[in-house]
């Protein structure tokens, strides 16, 4: 799917964004407060901040790049960022194809994105890319399910789902463990709510719970990045 195909859907449903996804917000809330409560005093990249709903839950006084690949998401998320008390910087940008220099970022943070992301692992790159050494990578991604009968049922209504919204099986933990997803640039530590605890090239993967398990419309997970050199896990 080319960036133009990719802007085209989303700015369609841009008009119906809030409502489609309200519910679903609210019982996230905690859980993605708590994911934005360590942004920290440097430079912070956020990826597809849609309609600016999440901007409302970031602490006061920081300073975010915030991109999205719609116009009329970007359009909507304005207000929201003229009213938050720091610095929002918005940018209509595709995540596979990021305009900022190598190491920008001291932090960059997703929020249920990468099950929108075309190619997945690409745009993990260009994070990776953009991020300093030392920076921090903080993801709270919903995936694929895997437990019956919501498995199956995901995977028949995938082809659907990501013409008309996000892909509905998309296994962003894999992704991010994959080699080529940029991950050898550093030794990332990975928490999630549902993997058992295994070593990843010098990092771990820990059981410690990071949000609610949506079994009926995926996992969700979170997902916590950083480079060893600087000696300190994200817990």
């Amino acid at each position: 799917m080319n960036t133009s195909v990719t802007r085209d859907k989303w700015d369609r449903l841009a008009r119906f964004y809030r409502w489609g996804n309200h519910a679903a917000e609210q019982r996230w809330k905690p859980w993605k407060r708590a994911l934005f409560s360590r942004m920290g005093s440097g430079n912070i990249l956020f990826l597809a901040v849609g309609i600016g709903e999440e901007i409302r839950l970031f602490p006061e006084k920081k300073r975010v790049a915030a991109i999205d690949i719609s116009p009329a998401m970007l359009k909507k998320s304005q207000q929201r960022a003229l009213e938050y008390n720091g610095v929002i910087f918005l940018q209509e940008m595709d995540a596979e194809n990021l305009a900022f220099h190598s190491e920008t970022f001291d932090q960059v943070f997703t929020s249920c994105t990468f099950c929108s992301v075309p190619q997945p692992v690409r745009g993990l790159q260009e994070l990776y890319r953009v991020l300093k050494p030392g920076g921090e990578l903080h993801m709270f991604e919903h995936t694929k399910s895997d437990h019956f009968p919501f498995r199956e049922i995901l995977r028949v209504m995938n082809p659907v789902a990501q013409r008309v919204g996000p892909s509905v099986t998309r296994d962003t933990v894999s992704n991010v463990q994959k080699p080529d997803s940029g991950r050898t640039r550093s030794t990332p530590s990975i928490w999630t709510s549902s993997r058992p605890s295994a070593p990843i090239n010098g990092g771990r993967i820990s059981t410690e719970s990071a949000g609610p398990r949506e079994h009926g419309g995926g996992l969700t997970e979170q997902a916590s990045l950083k480079d060893e050199r600087r000696g300190r896990a994200i817990g």
